[in-house]
Order: C-alpha cells, then sequence, then structure tokens
C-alpha cells in the first residue's frame, strides 16, 4: 500500500479518494484483501502527518502505531517498526532517525565487541536515546577497534 492511500483515509480529502481508501481498509477488515505496508511507507506515512498535515506529534504517533493493528494489515519489517514507533514516542527525533536508531538497538553484536551499537551521524539528538552511540569520526571508530581484545 502507498502513502497516499493511507493519507486519504487519514484526511478524508479528497473525497472520492478518501472513500476508495476506506473501501480498501474495509476489505482488509472483513479478509477480503491483505494490505502490505513497507517500511518505508509507515515513514513516509509519519512524515506527511508531521510535516504537511502539521499533525501533533503524540497524535501522529498513535495513529502510526494503530495503522499496523487494523485487521488485514501487515507491517514490513513489524520488529524494527515497533520498535521505530518506541524510539519516536519516548525521545524527540524524527521518525527515520528512531528507524536507524530501531535497527542500531535490534542489531546483534559480534562476539567480543563491547559497548553500544554506534550511528554515524552528525545529528546530536542521537545522543539522547539510550542504547545507541553516535559517532560523527572515524577516528572514534578507529580507537574503539584498537580498545578490543
Amino acid at each position: 500500500m502507498d502513502t497516499d492511500v493511507i493519507v486519504r483515509f487519514v484526511t478524508g480529502e479528497p473525497p472520492e479518494r478518501a472513500e476508495a481508501a476506506r473501501r480498501l481498509f474495509a476489505a482488509a477488515a472483513d479478509g477480503s484483501v491483505e494490505l502490505f505496508v513497507p517500511a518505508v511507507v509507515l515513514v513516509e506515512v509519519g512524515f506527511v502527518l508531521l510535516r504537511v498535515l502539521r499533525m501533533d506529534r503524540e497524535a501522529a504517533a498513535a495513529l502510526l502505531a494503530s495503522l499496523p493493528q487494523a485487521p488485514g494489515v501487515v507491517l514490513e519489517q513489524r520488529e524494527v517498526m515497533w520498535r521505530t514507533l518506541e524510539v519516536f514516542q519516548e525521545c524527540p527525533v524524527p521518525l527515520v532517525d528512531a528507524y536507524l536508531a530501531a535497527h542500531a538497538l535490534l542489531q546483534s553484536r559480534p562476539s567480543g565487541t563491547s559497548g553500544a551499537p554506534a550511528i554515524a551521524s552528525f545529528d546530536r539528538h542521537f545522543d539522547g536515546i539510550a542504547g545507541v552511540r553516535r559517532v560523527a569520526r572515524v577516528e572514534e571508530l578507529e580507537a574503539e577497534r584498537q580498545e578490543e581484545p
């Protein structure tokens, strides 16, 4: 399912497309169809809700969390996306950065490595996400590698 179908369903505009979107969700609810939502679409929906429609962050987070719970809706990367929504609700970061953090948090660490998973970024808001660390310079990674046993 594409972003525009979800946005039309949420906004009710334009009416003819909103009605078509409503019928799709109704068909999914009664088991006639399955609506597959790629992870990138959920992130894009979040962007549209926040930046284009100027929806309140809490309302957008609640709406995004409700989408994968709708009957007949299948979410790609379900575990990653649930963790993304948790990070988004807990920390004042953009949804796409919450997605990066979720991947890092769920990433298994190779045996013998220590510390939190690293995200290469200049964005300081990653510093506020528990369980991940931001790396802005290659020297930081090189120093860490030298410290490993």
